[in-house]
């Protein structure tokens, strides 16, 4: 005797085995969106100047924080890092009011590191995992309605 869809619906375990089937669906995707979430970041990694000179005169080091500068400056020059914290402070003040002293308009510089999204990438790998995931559950889908019907495509009804 063949079975037809309507009939396993009225089987309290072919129910269980749909809610089953519908959870591991959202796992999935949930899963999917950690990994293209992670692979569409990447991380940009900072580029000092070789001297507090050519930081002074890039204009990205202007648009830092006091707390930015001495930690840029800081990792730039080991004798500044050993400096008393009035004297980091006041040299920063000094710096930004003779910022047009130093400026010479170059903008070469990364002073942090940062961690960036690639959207396209993002977009591009999350349509191909979800046509993957899609492709796999109906896979599994379609094996088990062979196995437990013996087609691969049942009738709703006879």
């Amino acid at each position: 005797m063949k079975l037809i869809l309507q009939e396993l619906n009225d089987h309290i375990w072919y129910r269980g085995l749909k809610v089953v089937y519908v959870v591991s669906y959202l796992a999935l995707f949930a899963i999917g969106f950690l990994f293209v979430v992670d692979a569409s970041r990447y991380q940009i990694p900072s580029h000092l100047p070789s001297s507090a000179l050519e930081a002074f005169q890039d204009d990205n080091f202007y648009l830092l924080s006091s707390a930015e500068m001495i930690s840029a400056l800081t990792a730039i020059d080991a004798d500044f890092g050993n400096l008393p914290e009035s004297e980091k402070h006041k040299a920063i003040t000094d710096i930004k009011q003779n910022k047009t002293k130093y400026s010479k308009g170059k903008a070469n510089f990364i002073y942090f590191a940062r961690t960036d999204v690639r959207l396209p990438k993002a977009v591009l790998f999350g349509v191909f995992y979800i046509l993957a995931a899609i492709s796999f559950m109906e896979f599994i889908r379609r094996c088990f309605y062979y196995v437990v019907i013996g087609q691969l495509f049942p009738r709703q009804r006879q």
